[in-house]
């Protein structure tokens, strides 16, 4: 029996789209949510002085933001680099789904090829397709 090319892929089509940037967005969002990013911090060092209350030089000073900054740095690349992966995950998983849409369509062709060969229905040199 032939199958209707129509209706076999009509519950299909959504899926040929392999990005919908919100739907990949929410999948992300959702993947971070199920699965945090861990972010080690080592323990804290304390400025230790010996005593003297002179006043703290411009490089000391900063040292402090620099620290915090270096820190926010770390974690952003770990999350971004967390994105990335889940980002991914969801383009490869929408593939697959394509490459199994390729295989059906390629089995659904096989079939009329076959059905149309069956019953003599390929007569191209009648129609002057040879």
């Amino acid at each position: 029996m032939l199958v209707n090319y129509h209706n076999s892929t009509r519950n299909k089509q959504n899926s040929c789209r392999v990005r919908d940037p919100k739907e990949e967005k929410r999948y992300v969002q959702q993947m971070l949510v199920e699965n945090p990013v861990i972010v080690e911090r080592r323990g804290l060092t304390t400025n230790t002085t010996s005593g003297s209350e002179e006043p703290l030089s411009r490089e000391e000073q900063l040292r402090p933001q620099r620290a915090e900054s270096c820190r926010r740095s770390c974690i952003n690349i770990k999350i971004n680099k967390a994105k990335i992966k889940y980002r991914h995950r969801y383009i490869f998983g929408k593939y697959s789904q394509n490459v199994q849409m390729l295989e059906h369509l390629r089995n659904i062709i096989s079939q009329a090829e076959s059905h149309l060969t069956r019953n003599d229905l390929s007569k191209r040199a009648g129609y002057g397709l040879e």
